[in-house]
């Protein structure tokens, strides 16, 4: 129960958060909410009218690619249309950190260079550079894209992130908490020891849009289903499931990002939360690349990124990304690992930014036999659809004939829907479907285990291949 003291103070702190976020609401409104509402012609001239700038901002004060685009015969000053990035060569991982020095534009100092890094898919740390005002163009996009769903900045959201060093955690999580209002919940430490704990904050919290990994959202949510059936920690179910009246009565919608949302995973969330689910995709090389509407389209924030796909009009391809903010080291024509296809002006939401599919997995996402076949990452997932009792799950192919399959049994109670036995048969025939799906090339082991690590940065993978694209074995977190 929720004491007069505490409600006081998160009255205290909620009005407190509103003021702070006056700016940012002034912000959204005078740069970065008109975007969603210029017509088709004015949204292609701005995209144009910022990659020019770029370019031309690369071509005279970045090393790299003033070599570059000499050697292309390129002139950013004559550049007519988007479609001329063509002629350009693209940026590769390997390029990256051959050539990082050399990509640093020489307006900015070192004081002024924020250095990130990311695994990348084979372990290997990519580092780069950003700064302050790509940081903040980031924050407002992410605050753009949450007003879809009827949020306006200082109301609550719950953060579900992760920081890699524990002793940092709190200091910026109460930052976030008291300037943006985004109460983080440690997606680094996931499962039923602190899920009881999350309801008891999101009770006093209430807040109205969640934030994070997909698989965080969905664990909890899948714990939350469970404990409503069985009358333990909620309410009880009626046959049909129903929005609770507590901390979720203002929640208006589910912003995931950071990994690939699943099918199943939006399904579940929607049916636990009954809010919509926006899917955001970026990474932490380009951020704000493409957003989700609420017609359920995804479309590419013009104003952040250049979207490419290296394959002919109409099929699917390798993304190529140009990041429209990051002056200090610009990612020109970035081929950063994931697929997809150009769909153009399809969405009839009013928003002119044309959409893309994300229908397409990571190749690391995939699994490789012997003879060539590929089988798609989604195919394992769904084989484990319907299986209750599992906690967590994933694939792991190991080599070009073995799949390991890892499983976390979720905890036995009493009375529950399912049983030891009951889940060890259902995962039992897992083997057999994925024989039978790829001729016999792949066997499954099944492996029960206590827990499965997530990645460096928080996330689950639901299925790994250590296969690389020539047959050889590689490293994969």
């Amino acid at each position: 129960m929720l004491n007069a003291a505490s409600i006081v103070t998160g009255l205290l702190q909620s009005i407190a958060c509103k003021l702070l976020n006056i700016p940012i609401q002034r912000m959204l409104q005078k740069d970065w909410l008109p975007a969603l509402f210029k017509s088709r012609a004015e949204t292609q001239t701005d995209q144009l009218s910022r990659l020019k700038r770029l370019l031309a901002h690369a071509e005279h004060h970045v090393p790299y690619y003033g070599d570059c685009f000499r050697d292309s015969g390129f002139n950013a000053a004559m550049m007519c249309a988007s479609s001329e990035l063509s002629k350009l060569p693209f940026l590769s991982k390997a390029v990256i950190r051959e050539q990082a020095h050399r990509m640093l534009a020489d307006t900015f100092s070192a004081s002024q260079l924020m250095e990130k890094s990311t695994g990348g898919s084979t372990g290997e740390p990519l580092v780069f550079y950003r700064h302050a005002e790509y940081l903040n163009a980031s924050q407002m996009g992410t605050c753009r894209n949450m007003t879809l769903c009827g949020w306006h900045p200082g109301d609550p959201v719950a953060n579900f992130w992760g920081i890699n060093d524990p002793s940092l955690f709190g200091r910026r999580a109460l930052k976030e908490q008291i300037k943006m209002g985004f109460y983080t919940f440690n997606a680094f430490d996931v499962g039923p020891h602190v899920f009881g704990e999350w309801l008891e904050r999101l009770e006093r919290i209430k807040p109205v849009a969640l934030y994070g990994y997909a698989s965080t959202i969905w664990l909890f949510c899948k714990w939350m289903k469970e404990h409503r059936a069985k009358g333990e920690a909620l309410r009880e179910e009626q046959k049909e499931t129903k929005r609770t009246k507590g901390w979720d009565k203002r929640l208006k919608g589910v912003f995931l990002t950071a990994e690939r949302l699943h099918g199943f995973q939006r399904e579940l969330i929607e049916e636990v939360l009954g809010v919509p689910v926006f899917n955001l995709y970026g990474s932490t090389e380009i951020q704000n690349i493409a957003f989700e509407c609420t017609h359920g389209n995804m479309h590419v924030a013009t104003d952040f990124v250049v979207v490419e796909v290296d394959a002919p009009e109409g099929e699917t391809g390798d993304f190529l990304l140009t990041s429209l903010h990051n002056y200090a080291m610009p990612f020109i024509r970035y081929r950063n690992g994931d697929r997809g296809k150009l769909l153009g002006y399809v969405c009839d939401c009013g928003i002119e930014m044309p959409c893309i599919s994300l229908d397409i997995s990571r190749s690391c996402d995939n699994f490789t036999t012997r003879s060539g076949r590929v089988i798609h990452g989604e195919f394992f997932t769904h084989v484990m659809e319907g299986i209750t009792g599992v906690q967590k799950f994933q694939f792991r192919q190991v080599s070009l004939e073995k799949v390991e399959l890892r499983v976390v049994r979720a905890g036995v109670v009493e009375g529950g829907l399912w049983t030891v036995e009951s889940v060890e048969q259902a995962v039992a025939r897992v083997p057999e479907i994925v024989g039978d799906k790829t001729g016999r090339e792949l066997d499954v082991e099944v492996m029960w285990v206590d827990e499965i690590a997530a990645t460096s940065r928080g996330k689950h993978l639901f299925t790994i291949s250590e296969i690389g694209e020539c047959g050889e074995l590689t490293v994969k977190s």
